[in-house]
């Protein structure tokens, strides 16, 4: 399931994301964030949120999130197209 969250320590996110163990598990996450353009209008921008870890999943406690919500449309059909679409079919796997 995707879902848009914010921590608290103020990120906001897109994610895949499951619940197990009483924590969330997220696959993918990407950080939103807002600035503006060179004309000052302002603008959505979308930054892996796991830029330095080796598999893009990362599980966090649910006591660091304030809320879950279903994301709105635009930012839905952004992470769909253009994030999810480009991960290969099978889960990410390291064998070491």
């Amino acid at each position: 399931m995707i879902k848009f969250l914010k921590l608290v320590s103020g990120e906001e996110l897109i994610t895949s994301m499951k619940e197990v163990n009483g924590e969330y598990v997220l696959v993918w996450p990407m950080h939103v964030y807002t600035d503006t353009d060179e004309e000052g209008n302002p603008r959505n921008r979308v930054v892996p949120f796991t830029q330095h870890v080796k598999a893009h999943t990362v599980t966090v406690a649910k006591g660091h999130v304030i809320y879950v919500a279903e994301p709105a449309p635009l930012i839905l059909e952004y992470y769909e197209k253009n994030i999810l679409a480009m991960l290969p079919v099978a889960e990410e796997t390291t064998a070491e």
